[in-house]
């Protein structure tokens, strides 16, 4: 984790040393946030649907000696409402509100014996926060735009249908975002800290603390067409009775986003497909997006 930190402060480095920026704020993102913020009394709607798959084959060793492949398959579909208004032009507050609907199963002796089964759909834990401007990046200057995030979640799913984690969680995060010429460059550095969690399957609560960093490039293809790649580490410690498990997820994410000018009014859209390529978390998904500012 340590190096991936390394390389992405080395990056930002050298971003701000050696180039310099046309003005434009395209903030456009999938699993990553930007640092630019929206003007006072604007509203940012956004609508996002998630398809994520995930299946694991582990191996499972019984005291008898006895061996068996244990496959877990979970697919989840999320549908998020979210909405950013502009409080101030260096505060925002942002309110997402995500429905779920999860396939969970658990098969042994090559999939011919199912031993758990969820099928379960409903609201998810919703999420509120603030973001705060630090610094606005300029024409012809060095200077990045920084942002500020502090958030909290509410146990608002039923965590027994594995739709929520049962407590209060709450998050801190800096977003840093920098124009140069037809590249836009964005980095996230955020923690996570959720005490006495409950999980599906689970009686037993749980601390969960939490640690992400992403990086995306935006590509300013033409007037209307951004293309973008994102890639984000999620590293996860969950501490139940004093046994710590640590757990790691990593994602890269292409995708492209076109903007509507004149339809409806105008409002952007852009399809993702992001792949797991770390153990933990799911192998591939999908992701569109809907977006307006008025």
């Amino acid at each position: 984790m340590e190096k991936i930190i390394t390389i992405f402060i080395v990056l930002i480095l050298v971003i701000l040393c050696f180039y310099s920026p046309s003005y434009a704020k395209h903030d456009f993102l999938f699993l990553l946030e930007s640092a630019y913020l929206i003007d006072k009394s604007e509203w940012e709607p956004s609508f996002t649907v998630q398809y994520l798959d995930n299946k694991k084959i582990r191996e499972v060793e019984y005291e008898d000696g006895q061996r068996e492949d244990k496959l877990k398959i979970k697919n989840t579909w999320n549908w998020i409402m979210a909405t950013e208004y502009g409080i101030f032009d260096w505060l925002n507050a942002e309110l997402k509100i995500p429905f779920s609907k999860v396939d969970k199963k658990t098969t042994i002796d090559s999939d011919t014996t199912t031993i758990s089964y969820l099928n379960s759909s409903g609201i998810s834990d919703i999420e509120a926060g603030l973001k705060f401007k630090i610094l606005d990046e300029k024409e012809n200057s060095l200077i990045p735009s920084i942002s500020f995030c502090l958030g909290v979640s509410f146990p608002s799913g039923n965590w027994k249908k594995d739709l929520g984690s049962n407590h209060f969680g709450f998050e801190g995060g800096v977003s840093i975002s920098r124009q140069i010429n037809k590249f836009i460059l964005h980095t996230n550095f955020s923690g996570e800290y959720m005490p006495h969690a409950r999980e599906e399957g689970e009686e037993t609560k749980l601390d969960e603390v939490g640690f992400e960093c992403g990086l995306a490039v935006v590509y300013l293809a033409t007037k209307n067409i951004d293309l973008i790649l994102e890639t984000i580490g999620k590293f996860e410690t969950e501490n139940i009775n004093g046994t710590h498990n640590h757990f790691t997820e990593v994602y890269i994410n292409p995708g492209i986003k076109y903007e509507f000018e004149k339809f409806i009014g105008g409002f952007d859209f852009g399809i993702g497909a992001p792949v797991g390529v770390s153990y933990e978390g799911y192998n591939w998904g999908v992701i569109t997006k809907i977006k307006k500012e008025f």
